[in-house]
């Protein structure tokens, strides 16, 4: 199965942010025992491709990528370290340039018509679309009535309240971080309280 196929069958991708690399992956794993499959770690977590390599050795099953990429250094790094899919929360033509010229799975983000359609010319099967928030499930609806072709991955301020409205709008997928990693969670390192929302997510998407 293509990471396509994965996250259009997924339909969930979380991604993490964390004080530390450790806390980055406790998270990570959490997230995994709850069936969440696509992890992405932001490179604003400290030594984030430190957290992305032992991830990708931890769990074999699991597709791990990095997120937040603003520079060709950090993409450069975050591919040495393994990460199969990149994310980003602009459309910056240099990356665009960077991640085609080595044919990568890459997820630029854009909020606009034009800064989707940008990300969608550059040859990027899927959008980020984020802040989400700003707009909510009726902007993404709107611009999917003419761009119906587009895959946005809904990003930003998305949660098990909003999730399914997002998705009914028409995003491809959701991209999950600040409702799932919750501060408290993370300073109590409250694992199970991770995994118990990302298994509610997970419900969530396969039955829309």
């Amino acid at each position: 199965m293509s990471l396509l196929q994965r996250i259009l069958e997924q339909k969930l991708v979380a991604v993490v942010r964390a004080e530390s690399a450790a806390l980055a992956i406790d998270a990570a794993q959490a997230a995994f025992q709850g069936g969440i499959v696509l992890l992405e770690i932001a490179f604003t977590v400290p030594q984030a491709e430190e957290a992305i390599s032992r991830l990708r050795k931890q769990l074999p099953q699991a597709v791990i990528g990095a997120g937040s990429i603003t520079t060709p250094d950090q993409a450069e790094a975050a591919l040495q370290a393994g990460a199969e899919f990149f994310v980003s929360p602009h459309t910056d033509p240099q990356l665009l340039q960077w991640f085609q010229q080595r044919q990568l799975f890459y997820m630029p983000g854009g909020l606009t018509p034009s800064e989707l359609m940008a990300a969608w010319k550059a040859g990027c099967a899927v959008q980020k679309f984020f802040p989400a928030s700003v707009g909510g499930p009726a902007m993404l609806r709107a611009i999917l009535q003419p761009l119906p072709f587009l895959r946005p991955l809904a990003s930003g301020g998305v949660d098990e309240q909003n999730a399914l409205a997002f998705l009914q709008a028409g995003a491809a997928a959701l991209n999950v971080g600040g409702s799932l990693f919750r501060k408290s969670y993370l300073q109590q390192k409250d694992w199970k309280a991770i995994e118990s929302a990302s298994a509610r997510l997970v419900q969530l998407c396969k039955g829309a």
